[in-house]
């Protein structure tokens, strides 16, 4: 069964819960923004750690989700890009992979639009604007698509 266009949740260009605060640009930057310390230390060494982007409630609401979307047969199954319940060659280990769960539950949908990764990620990146997306080869849509990647330097990735 295919899922219905209103269902997609790549339409939607913002937050769609109540998973992040809602604040004004200001506050965002005001509470969540890296100090020239951490930029400094980003910039010579090419990497960041330690910056906590989801709180425990966050997590387990992402884990609530997964947990519904990764049986087969969930009514928004057709909207995942790739959709594979085990990669792993060890019998013993899952190794759960797939693209395009941020278009089917609100937190992954809304984990791309986080004040807390969107701040480091537009101040490592040396820009106001972060836009979180993938471009698929051979389809086409209207807008580029949201994943959880963005590149911030010459051969780092910002892996959130």
């Amino acid at each position: 069964m295919k899922t219905q266009i209103q269902d997609d949740l790549s339409l939607q260009h913002g937050l769609i819960s109540d998973m992040f605060p809602n604040l004004s640009e200001k506050e965002i930057w005001e509470q969540y923004r890296l100090d020239d310390e951490q930029v400094k230390f980003y910039n010579e060494n090419g990497y960041l750690s330690n910056i906590k982007v989801l709180d425990d409630g966050q997590i387990k609401k992402l884990c609530v989700e997964l947990d519904e979307i990764k049986i087969p047969t969930h009514p928004k199954h057709d909207l995942f890009y790739e959709f594979h319940t085990n990669e792993s060659a060890d019998p013993h280990t899952t190794l759960f992979h797939s693209l395009g769960h941020w278009r089917i539950t609100e937190g992954f949908h809304d984990i791309l639009w986080n004040p807390r990764f969107v701040v480091v990620a537009s101040q490592l990146l040396g820009t106001k604007t972060v836009r979180f997306w993938s471009s698929r080869q051979g389809e086409f849509h209207p807008e580029p698509l949201p994943e959880p990647y963005v590149t911030v330097s010459r051969h780092t990735a910002l892996l959130i």
